[in-house]
């Protein structure tokens, strides 16, 4: 059976009650529990928005003439990660932290989960140091050439991130004070107030808001309070009974939440509702606004260090190929293929090469065609008879 943040630590802290006192009025632990679950669908909206992203960057694909990066990016980034975990590593780490370094050695990339970057002269640019990747602390200091540091920036998602961190630190903090509360003994001392006194009505008044006050601050602050108690006030102490939100109220509360990280994310809500009707277009503006700014994050920094310029112009470079995210299946896109042939821009290997299969360099394949009947064009661009 699985045990709740809340509910772990109110049975470390918490002492065992008597049997008449289980059944009393709700405790201050499910108060707390209420500000808990909304501190926890905040952070639940974010993974589940986050996660969305994650998976879907598993139906990207990479390609590039060199075999190698080919690879890595495809299939196995090294012995201990496959390209579906390193992806979700990298995509995880560049929107929750801002930024992701891989490290290349040999053939193979690794994610560093801590460094440090240094700048010693303007025109050296960056250093990377003090590098871990899992236990392994490395000593090699790399240049800025030498590693991939992924970049993205997203002040609505850090400030996002932040306000739930100061979340969590106040409700660890009111944890500990109703814990204070709870375990807390108190000690009453009589007291004899002085009756006939000169004192006003308002100075009275002002007495007794001042004893209050330390009273408060005796309960709140101190593990042992010795209060003292005033024959002329009665004080009782009553447990606040506290309902907490309605099982509607929480699935509203989380939907409001993932909206707002999917509208910061540029994610359409829609795709978390479970409406199924048409959501064609979200799924294009999640492809064009969310998942391939993500892309070119990782393709740019690749290309601009790991090729030459001489590889570049050889058209060598790393691509992507979002196809399988934009449509379920081959038949999905075949009026559109059909329309790509007639426009005699795409040649069958143009489109095979979309569609994430290889070339077949036949003299079928390199030609282009036009209009409805799919008659093939000579060199020269007129149509065959």
């Amino acid at each position: 059976m699985k045990i709740g943040l809340i509910d772990y630590i109110r049975n470390v802290f918490t002492l065992p009650r008597p049997a008449a006192q289980t059944n009393a009025k709700v405790s201050v632990w499910d108060e707390l529990y209420s500000t808990y679950k909304d501190t926890h669908l905040r952070q639940a909206a974010l993974d589940t928005v986050v996660g969305k992203i994650a998976a879907s960057s598993f139906l990207v694909s990479f390609s590039s003439k060199d075999e190698t990066l080919n690879y890595r990016m495809n299939y196995k980034a090294n012995d201990n990660l496959n390209a579906v975990d390193f992806r979700e590593q990298v995509i995880k780490k560049l929107i929750l932290e801002g930024e992701c370094l891989v490290i290349p050695i040999g053939s193979k990339l690794y994610i560093a989960d801590s460094f440090s970057v240094e700048r010693l002269k303007e025109m050296e640019g960056y250093f990377y140091k003090d590098i871990t990747v899992g236990d392994f602390a490395m000593q090699k200091t790399y240049q800025a050439k030498e590693v991939f540091h992924f970049k993205y920036f997203n002040p609505e998602l850090k400030k996002f991130i932040r306000n739930l961190d100061d979340e969590y630190a106040k409700l660890f903090k009111r944890m500990i004070g109703v814990h204070m509360r709870e375990q807390q003994i108190r000690l009453y001392s009589q007291f004899k107030f002085l009756k006939g006194s000169d004192k006003s009505q308002e100075e009275q008044l002002k007495d007794f808001k001042k004893y209050l006050n330390g009273f408060r601050n005796e309960i709140e602050n101190e593990q042992v309070a010795i209060l003292p108690r005033q024959l002329d006030y009665d004080i009782e102490e009553k447990s606040q009974s506290f309902l907490g939100r309605s099982v509607t109220e929480i699935g509203d509360l989380e939907n409001m939440y993932i909206k707002q990280v999917a509208n910061i994310l540029q994610v359409p809500p829609l795709l978390f509702s479970g409406d199924l009707a048409d959501i064609s277009q979200h799924r294009e503006a999640f492809v064009a606004f969310c998942i391939k700014p993500l892309m070119e994050i990782i393709v740019t920094e690749i290309n601009a260090k790991y090729f030459s310029q001489k590889e570049i112009k050889e058209a060598k470079q790393l691509h992507y190929n979002t196809i399988q995210l934009q449509y379920n299946s081959e038949l999905d896109m075949a009026k559109n293929v059909r329309t790509m042939m007639e426009s005699a821009v795409w040649t069958i290997d143009m489109i095979n090469e979309i569609l994430g299969k290889p070339k077949e360099d036949t003299p079928v394949t390199t030609k282009r065609f036009i209009t409805r009947n799919m008659a093939p064009l000579d060199e020269d661009g007129t149509m065959q008879i």
